[in-house]
């Protein structure tokens, strides 16, 4: 094999293109002999950053680190959106509460840095209700109207949609639907069906008939609409004696044989309560009227196999055709029927 000879102009030129490439390097990089790590010399670092920054998610930082001005370095590039931790939390609130209550916290986390707009979050609202508040730097949900649970709003559920968003360019975003729970507080009291009951009473009754049952409705729930009754006399305490309640059904029935002559008059007085807390009630009053028996019974007057005979044309529908029977009334007179 013959050894090939360089001609004398390109390995002139060779040696040349190497020595600017070591001049270069010297001129960019330094390694004092006391110090084992890369320094970026002050006086080259803007022309290495403005190089660099062409393909690179980090920049030189406008504020140095004073223990090392040549080496922060911050984030350019939003590599990460913001994250929501607690989406799946349903918070709740009892009705009635004011305005500017708290609702929750939204929490969110960003893997950029925080020390630039990419790892800052902000949060705001998207829903277009206007029900809630939200506090753009904590992420703090507060309310923005007093809720009612009860008729006629019937609010028990309600939904706020909330953004947490970075200050990076472009901006990134992860957004959120909560789902909030409206709890029933007990500010409504039972309501009697009627405003007072007025009840006649045949004398002769037997005991543990019933004779009325008490009825009650309200609005709250839960145990908070749960009702008892109960009965108290209003003018004398033995009235009581003669009568007795079913606490939940309401219904009320005869204790024992009246030996009150016709035309007493029991009045008592209903409550009926709620079991929330606190305890509301509603009272109505009760009158029960002691009427004549009712056991006894008719009589004919005349024999029940009198033949009745009327014209095909008959139209008058206003006279009594024949009296078929009498019925004894308290003064011993009888009236037909």
């Amino acid at each position: 094999m013959k050894n090939r000879t360089l001609p004398i102009k390109s390995v002139t030129m060779s040696v040349s293109r190497l020595a600017v490439s070591c001049w270069l390097a010297a001129a960019l990089f330094s390694i004092p002999p006391a110090q084992s790590s890369l320094n970026l010399p002050r006086r080259n670092q803007d022309k290495f950053s403005s190089f660099s920054n062409l393909n690179s998610r980090w920049r030189r930082s406008p504020s140095p680190i004073p223990s090392d001005p040549d080496l922060q370095w911050e984030q350019v590039e939003n590599i990460h959106k913001p994250n929501i931790q607690n989406c799946n939390t349903k918070p709740s609130i009892k009705e009635e509460q004011p305005i500017d209550t708290e609702v929750m916290q939204v929490q969110a986390v960003d893997l950029d840095s925080n020390a630039t707009g990419a790892g800052q979050i902000l949060f705001s609202i998207v829903s277009t209700n206007k029900k809630f508040n939200i506090n753009p730097s904590t992420g703090v949900i507060t309310t923005n109207k007093i809720f009612n649970r009860d008729e006629p709003d019937r609010e028990k559920v309600d939904y706020v949609t909330v953004k947490a968003s970075d200050r990076g360019n472009p901006s990134l975003e992860d957004v959120c639907t909560i789902t909030v729970i409206i709890e029933d507080i007990n500010d409504n009291a039972p309501i009697f069906d009627r405003a007072s009951y007025e009840i006649p009473l045949a004398q002769d009754t037997d005991a543990g008939a019933e004779i009325m049952r008490l009825s009650a409705t309200d609005i709250d729930e839960g145990v908070n609409q749960n009702i008892t009754y109960e009965i108290r006399p209003l003018t004398y305490p033995t009235d009581i004696d003669y009568f007795r309640i079913d606490k939940i059904t309401g219904v009320v029935t005869l204790a024992k044989a009246l030996d009150k002559p016709q035309g007493s008059v029991f009045l008592l007085q209903a409550i009926a309560r709620d079991q929330g807390f606190p305890q509301q009630e509603a009272t109505t009053d009760i009158t029960v009227d002691v009427k004549e028996s009712n056991n006894k019974p008719p009589i004919f007057r005349e024999n029940p196999n009198t033949v009745i005979e009327l014209s095909e044309m008959y139209k008058d529908f206003n006279t009594p055709i024949k009296f078929r029977g009498r019925v004894p009334d308290s003064r011993g007179s009888y009236g037909f029927l």
